[in-house]
């Protein structure tokens, strides 16, 4: 996996801020999954996901939680919602070669999946 350790640092914790304040007042839980995928092929990666049971994101807001300067309804309600951490994370995704991707179900979580290449040949941009 090539990947710059202090930007991993700030995207895991951009993910867990935004869990801890979208978290359930009681119960509150966040998960953390690694797991390698395609052991010895040409697609062999790691697949890492921080998953939440709080309050989540309507499907139809899913495909935008990236975008600059999106809230939603629950962050247009929060003060300390910027819509710009999530915009971020995927854009320094997008630099080292690390997939991301979200989905949740509104009410009961939301999840971030990250998919780190494992193969040395990966050509990252500059």
């Amino acid at each position: 996996m090539f990947a710059d350790e202090k930007w991993l640092r700030f995207i895991v914790s951009q993910v867990i801020q935004n869990s801890v304040k979208y978290a359930r007042s009681e119960g509150a839980e966040i998960s953390f999954v690694g797991r390698l995928v395609g052991e010895g092929t040409a697609d062999e990666r790691i697949e890492f996901t921080v998953a939440d049971n709080g309050c989540g994101v309507p499907a139809a807001d899913v495909p935008r939680v990236f975008d600059k300067g999106f809230t939603g309804d629950v962050g247009r309600t929060g003060r300390r919602s910027t819509g710009i951490g999530l915009y971020l994370v995927k854009r320094l995704c997008d630099k080292m070669g690390v997939g991301i991707r979200a989905s949740s179900v509104a009410g009961e979580g939301f999840t971030v999946h990250f998919s780190f290449p494992t193969n040395k040949f990966h050509y990252f941009e500059g």
